[in-house]
């Protein structure tokens, strides 16, 4: 439920031209793999955006935050 809130502001930003910030691409990936096969790629992918969505947020915290 929480993942298609995020996508569908994230589009509704995209929509109206404002720009994304690379955490809510981040949170937007994690949103998409939640439902996908557990396979191995998956995994791997998941987990790098897991790790760049703490290196953004240790160096910047995203609004709100």
């Amino acid at each position: 439920m929480l993942a298609r809130m995020h996508l569908s502001g994230a589009c509704q930003m995209m929509a109206h031209g404002k720009p994304l910030y690379a955490h809510e691409l981040a949170l937007c990936g994690l949103a998409l793999l939640a439902n996908a096969p557990q396979t191995h790629a998956c995994r791997d992918l998941r987990e790098q955006l897991l790790t760049l969505l703490q290196e953004i947020t240790r160096e910047r915290p995203p609004r709100g935050m």
